[in-house]
């Protein structure tokens, strides 16, 4: 097999970032379309709650291809947001972001009402045929 050269054009991470909204609906809290023009591969989420929820909230985050209004935890699944503090995806393996579908995240249980905060995602964009 011969070499391949690197293309620089896909080498440097992206890094999505989105403000919580506080709506108790699948997708409420955030709904992302990767309008990208690529696959991207999520190498990481980041949650970071600076104002706590009012009451016991839990929040999923993750990739669904069905709607900007459903709700997924393939990144993070029920995390507590009653508190503040800065939450990473326990994910084991990157999730592919197929270009024109979405990242969402859901009040999984509780009421988001007072919450503020900010969700980071790391993504490489996947070339062509990759």
């Amino acid at each position: 097999m011969a070499n391949q050269p690197i293309s620089s054009q896909y080498n440097n991470p992206i890094v999505v970032t989105a403000l919580l909204s506080d709506v108790d609906t699948a997708g409420g809290l955030v709904s992302l379309i990767n309008g990208a023009g690529v696959d991207l591969v999520v190498l990481s989420a980041v949650l970071n709650v600076g104002t706590a929820s009012t009451g016991a909230c839990t929040v999923s985050i993750g990739y669904t291809a069905t709607s900007g209004t459903t709700l997924s935890s393939t990144l993070i699944s029920g995390q507590t947001v009653a508190s503040t503090g800065t939450f990473q995806s326990a994910v084991a393996n990157a999730v592919r972001w197929v270009n024109g579908k979405w990242i969402t995240a859901s009040t999984a249980s509780g009421a988001s009402a007072g919450l503020v905060g900010t969700l980071y995602l790391t993504c490489i964009p996947v070339p062509a045929g990759g």
